[in-house]
């Protein structure tokens, strides 16, 4: 039943192209994965993985220091080296006995996991035991309702963002030099990008390229529409829930794209471009536009001053729309992380009041700022009453990000709050004001009210719909948006399209999200 009940959250976690950057661990933690837990608090999970750089998870700076400053030591296990994240998860599911903690996307079935006595009931013990993380639930009621299920039952410990701004921390890139070099303006509409994309090709040989899931919702919002080829849901202006890829306005969308890719301004391997396909386009000078995390715009940009190279990257907003209105759509993670750390059965007697300090500790003071800073006096300090890294990341001869990695935990995935200042990119950097996200987020509040990416929860039923139905949906919308795309399916029969999605059982998912939707707003 384990391993019935928690495969089915993967399922909407994958989709969501969470895993994407989870890669994989060169030591799993465990030295005897057959045998009963091991002494101590055990935590399994693809996320918060030691930099590359090291050999294990055991001579990383960031989660040997973790121990010290907390005071308890954690066993943690990751899916090995190559191992597909759902293969390693059902592997450690079978398994009889179960790490003390697991942070992973248990959200949306959270209370089947109660119910079902794989995880704590936190509700009773969080006010004795975990008395920071409680009292700051207490103080941000939006939060303390993420936390919640539908039935009111607190159940694990989230990753927060406040301010929202760094959750936009994908959108478009552009090269500004070539911009420059022809007098071209940052494009800020489709009519302007049109102009780009036709100087780009003709001057430099150069297109638009990205990777499937980092092209979300791309382009999309300056037609009204919510989505590329990743399937999304969205509130509508009723705050009903509907799906992107069914709306005429992203068969516009798709139309424009179509004509892009005709004319030679979108990069043929598009279907089954990867990063690192990606990185090799752009040193190459073959790519001018893209779209992706915030820190490809750092990476181009190193990359190119390591190759004596002029290039230089910059984001720039999403398109407005013909109206002039802002972008319909911007990508935004919402203020409470998917992956969330629950407590499971196993876990007992001295362990788990271990395993509720350790948990609690990333939302004591002292905690908060190693987990988005690392070590004080080390790799940041106080300045100004701001808490900034020092030259140890910011100059860091691997790269700041890989910096990041090795020191702190606060970064796409997280445990407590993460702090604004955390995202900085360079010593002059003010998150607040000139960061990346900045300049996608744009105070754009009406895109990100209208995306669905408040903390749901499922009833065991609904989770059994969600698993029978949304990998084969998924699948035929992204092998459809491509063939759109390509022209290899003709836009004349979208309509077909959208009546072949109902038969996957489009309707059906789209029910189910609603009366999701409708519980949490009524928790």
């Amino acid at each position: 039943m384990k391993k019935k009940k928690l495969t089915l959250a993967f399922a909407t976690l994958a989709c969501l192209g969470l895993l994407a950057a989870c890669g994989g661990s060169k030591d799993s933690g465990s030295d005897d994965k057959g045998s009963d837990k091991a002494d101590g608090v055990t935590l399994w999970t693809p996320f918060t993985m030691p930099s590359q750089t090291v050999s294990s998870w055991r001579e990383s700076p960031f989660h040997k220091g973790l121990a010290e400053a907390s005071g308890i030591d954690v066993e943690w296990e990751f899916p090995s080296e190559g191992t597909d994240s759902v293969q390693a998860f059902n592997l450690m599911m079978s398994e009889k006995t179960l790490p003390d903690i697991i942070c992973y996307g248990v959200r949306n079935d959270a209370q089947s996991y109660i119910d079902d006595d794989v995880i704590y009931d936190l509700t009773d013990m969080l006010k004795e035991k975990a008395p920071n993380y409680w009292k700051f639930l207490q103080e941000n009621p939006d939060f303390d309702k993420a936390m919640k299920t539908d039935k009111g039952r607190y159940y694990g410990f989230g990753f927060f963002r406040d301010p929202r701004q760094p959750a936009t921390f994908i959108g478009p890139m552009i090269r500004k030099d070539w911009l420059d070099d022809n007098n071209l303006p940052v494009p800020t509409n489709i009519a302007q990008w049109e102009t780009t994309f036709k100087t780009f090709k003709e001057k430099y040989g150069a297109n638009m390229a990205w990777v499937y899931d980092k092209m979300d919702p791309g382009f999309a919002g300056a037609f009204g529409a919510y989505g590329t080829a990743i399937p999304t849901f969205y509130l509508d202006d009723n705050k009903k829930v509907q799906y992107a890829q069914a709306q005429p306005e992203w068969k516009d969308y798709m139309a424009w794209m179509h004509k892009m890719y005709e004319k030679g301004y979108i990069d043929p391997d598009i279907v089954t471009l990867d990063d690192e396909g990606l990185k090799t386009k752009v040193a190459n000078d073959k790519v001018g536009v893209s779209n992706s995390y915030a820190s490809q715009v750092t990476v181009f940009n190193d990359n190119a001053k390591a190759s004596n190279s002029d290039a230089e990257w910059v984001p720039t907003i999403y398109p407005d729309q013909a109206n002039g209105k802002p972008s319909a759509a911007i990508f935004d993670d919402g203020s409470v992380q998917f992956p969330t750390y629950v407590i499971t059965k196993s876990c007992k007697g001295k362990d788990l009041d271990e395993a509720f300090k350790w948990l609690d500790f990333a939302f004591t003071e002292e905690g908060s700022n190693y987990w988005n800073f690392g070590k004080e006096g080390d790799t940041w300090e106080m300045v100004d009453g701001v808490p900034k890294f020092t030259d140890k990341v910011f100059d860091n001869e691997l790269g700041i990000f890989e910096a990041k990695t090795l020191y702190t935990g606060n970064r796409g995935t997280g445990l407590g709050l993460q702090k604004v200042e955390a995202t900085a990119v360079n010593k002059t950097d003010d998150p607040l004001t000139s960061s990346v996200s900045v300049t996608w987020y744009n105070k754009n509040d009406e895109a990100r009210e209208h995306r669905l990416n408040v903390p749901l929860t499922f009833t065991s039923e609904e989770g059994k719909q969600v698993a029978t139905i949304k990998d084969t949906l998924d699948s035929y919308v992204k092998e459809n948006t491509y063939d759109f795309i390509t022209g290899d399916r003709s836009l004349d029969t979208f309509d077909d399209f959208v009546s072949e999605m109902n038969d996957l059982g489009l309707k059906d998912l789209q029910k189910i999200n609603q009366d999701a939707y409708d519980r949490y707003v009524n928790r």
